[in-house]
């Protein structure tokens, strides 16, 4: 006979933040309102969201307990299509950032059973966007198509820009069971899956969503949502030119398929949820947005199957900073790449280039045929420090690995950039970026290659030159940060060294604080280097922790604190170069790897919050049921008032519970499991509810058995 309880005990509870795992679905069409789950931890006191525009709505909560809340989300009918940012409001502060996705299309949930072509989920009206999840190792998505006759249709997937961790494949296959296509990354630099498909005969045919399961794959069901998008939309594959001065006029080339039906072209300006190629040191433009976001329309110019040509005028206040590219058609929209509009010099491809008096400059150029080299004379100044950078990878652009090559006079290699940031896929940084201080007043001659010695007209590149020397960039983890009025939190701060900037200390310090009249400080050591791991998918990243305090008669709210950092040989100069650290959220498609996809936030939030006294502890860890057998469960209780109400959350339908016995310091529960009950490992909390705010113990496991037990503790 089995027991019916593993005893083991375990720590009191311990108050933190709310955290968030994972949602489902990872968003939904605009105009509608979507159910939403989210699982995390510390969520029983969650009240709302908090979203980067007024246009999503929090609209009410469903249920709530330790590790799941649900909730509906309202969706206005105008609101930026793509991702935005998230985070859950609580009584015990405010949970990380996270991405939702707002689509154009009906929403389609993943239905099981669907794991296999037998029993494909059919999809009936087309267009859709289908929100599903790989929920176990063993688990796959089947979708069913009628296709007709002459159709072409694309299957989108999008996971982790979206906020989820998944590492897709897509398969298709026709009525006969056959395989005619797959896609596992869209490009070098996008490992989501896209496949486009024309049909020459009409039939039904299966579309296949899996996980990777090579040795590094993610854990299946734990945070593998996905958005897969069955469409006519035409394909945006690459621009002729890459960026524009703010008051000038720009002609763009926009290279695809289906641009025939085009009605119009856009840029609007990017969200700081649409920074999908962001990684450290980052070398692209973060700035301010606007709230809504501009939009600048194009006059079409010329219209073909393949090319979309169109002119922007570029008003001289347009924002500098992303904006991404747009083709409107009677199929929908069509999402692009990113252009830059940046404050400098604009040139057109020159032969000459003249940095000797010039702020920042910008280049549009293109390696147009294979082994193509872009060469330039740069007229230089003795001791005139360039930064000297490549946007193309980080814009979108689907190809192009660029080689920035820096040659005197004479032919001898003064400084060479390959990677801005090394790394293998999105987890590196393509683009190129390096610093060189001239010796001497002269004449470089300045070289741009693909690494591959590739070209054509997807090998587009934006050249940027700015004099200034290595310095290092900061980031902050986590970007919401929560603390007791009268406690202690830590702030992590990771920095990575420009190419140039090694062996020096950087002092770092909290601005804002509230209640706290000197900054806490802290240091990077002068030996913290910040370099690439061996597999080149690791990266050493020199990290500290500053311990907060917040005094005890500091009101509870949110408050936003500023991390600012100088090098310790500037810093007593008369005006010192301060670096403000970024707060962002990272997402990835392996787990505990450096670089992730990453979002800019403003700032650090500080979550301000009451202290709770009162703990709910749970006897087990692990309680064992068997289908119809009672079985009782204690939990011991500390400063929770007699008369609280006290719960299980968490439980599913098929096991309810009762209170029956309950003293100062303990409660007592059965669990009766109906005969029907699922023979599947869950967890549920114990939890009370103390002066309106729900107090939970630890997660404890529930097992059903395969074979009855007598009832009764054991």
């Amino acid at each position: 006979m089995k027991p019916a309880f593993v005893a083991m005990l375990v720590p009191a509870a311990m108050w933190c933040a709310p955290a968030i795992t994972k949602m489902s679905p990872l968003g939904g069409q605009r105009g509608t309102t979507v159910r939403m789950e989210v699982v995390g931890s510390e969520l029983s006191n969650v009240q709302s969201a908090e979203f980067d525009t007024k246009e999503i709505r929090w609209q009410r909560t469903i249920a709530a307990s330790s590790k799941r809340v649900e909730g509906e989300i309202a969706i206005g009918v105008s609101v930026g299509l793509g991702p935005h940012l998230m985070k859950l409001l609580s009584l015990d502060g405010h949970s990380q950032s996270v991405l939702f996705y707002v689509g154009q299309f009906p929403a389609v949930r993943d239905a099981e059973p669907n794991n296999s072509v037998t029993k494909a989920q059919p999809i009936t009206a087309i267009p859709a966007e289908i929100y599903g999840a790989i929920d176990a190792v063993e688990d796959s998505d089947y979708f069913a198509v009628e296709a007709k006759a002459g159709d072409e249709l694309r299957f989108e997937l999008r996971a982790y820009e979206y906020g989820s961790q998944l590492e897709a494949k897509l398969h298709l296959y026709d009525s006969t069971g056959h395989r005619v296509a797959f896609n596992d990354d869209a490009s070098d630099f996008d490992d989501n899956p896209v496949v486009t498909k024309r049909f020459d005969t009409a039939g039904r045919h299966v579309v296949h969503v899996d996980i990777y399961r090579g040795p590094r794959a993610y854990g299946a069901a734990v945070n593998n949502a996905y958005v897969l998008r069955v469409s006519r939309l035409p394909i945006l594959h690459h621009l002729s030119r890459l960026g524009a001065a703010p008051g000038s006029t720009a002609r763009l080339m926009v290279s695809g398929q289906g641009l025939e039906g085009a009605s119009e072209v856009l840029l609007t300006q990017a969200r700081r949820a649409e920074y999908f190629r962001m990684t450290y040191p980052t070398t692209v433009p973060v700035t301010p947005e606007a709230t809504p976001s501009r939009v600048l329309r194009g006059e079409i110019l010329k219209r073909e199957a393949d090319t979309l040509e169109a002119e922007f005028r570029v008003p001289a206040d347009a924002p500098p900073g992303l904006w991404r590219l747009s083709v409107v058609g009677s199929a929908g929209i069509a999402e692009g790449g990113l252009f830059e509009v940046a404050a400098a010099i604009d040139l057109p491809e020159p032969r000459e280039i003249d940095a000797r008096g010039a702020g920042a400059i910008a280049v549009n150029g293109i390696l147009s045929a294979k082994r193509e080299t872009d060469s330039y004379r740069l007229l230089v100044q003795a001791g005139r420090p360039l930064h000297i950078w490549t946007l193309s990878a980080q814009l979108g652009q689907p190809e192009l690995d660029t080689v920035v090559e820096l040659r005197s006079a004479d032919g001898k290699l003064v400084a060479e950039s390959d990677d801005a940031v090394t790394g293998i896929a999105s987890l590196g940084n393509a683009d190129s970026s390096m610093f060189y201080t001239p010796a001497v007043d002269g004449i470089l001659a300045l070289a741009i290659r693909d690494r591959q010695n590739r070209g054509g007209q997807a090998y587009a590149y934006r050249l940027r030159i700015k004099p200034e020397s290595p310095r290092f960039q900061l980031w902050t983890l986590p970007d919401n940060l929560t603390v007791t009025r009268g406690g202690d939190a830590e702030l992590k701060v990771q920095m990575a060294r420009e190419p140039g900037f090694e062996n020096e200390e950087v002092s770092v310090w909290v601005e804002g604080l509230p209640g706290v009249a000197e900054p806490p400080r802290a240091s990077f050591r002068a030996d913290q280097a910040w370099e690439p791991g061996a597999d080149l998918l690791q990266q050493i990243t020199p990290e500290i922790t500053i311990p907060l305090r917040v005094p005890g008669n500091v009101p509870a709210g949110q408050y936003t604190i500023r991390v600012l950092g100088v090098a310790k040989r500037d810093q007593n100069e008369a005006s010192p170069r301060i670096v403000e650290a970024h707060a962002n959220l990272k997402r990835g498609p392996l787990n505990g790897l450096f670089n992730f996809t990453r979002r800019p936030l403003a700032a650090v939030t500080l979550s301000v919050v009451d202290p709770v006294t009162a703990e709910v502890k749970a006897g087990l860890t692990e309680v064992e049921i068997a289908p119809g057998v009672p079985a009782r469960f204690k939990a011991s209780l500390k400063n929770v008032p007699a008369g609280a109400p006290i719960e299980i959350r968490g439980l599913p339908a098929s096991v309810a519970w009762r209170e029956i016995e309950r003293t100062p310091g303990s409660v007592e529960f059965e669990l009766v499991p109906s005969a029907a009950t699922a023979d599947k490992a869950i967890s549920f909390t114990v939890e009370a509810n103390v002066s309106g705010r729900w107090v939970a113990s630890k997660e404890v496991q529930l097992k059903t058995a395969e074979h009855g037990l007598s009832g009764g503790e054991r």
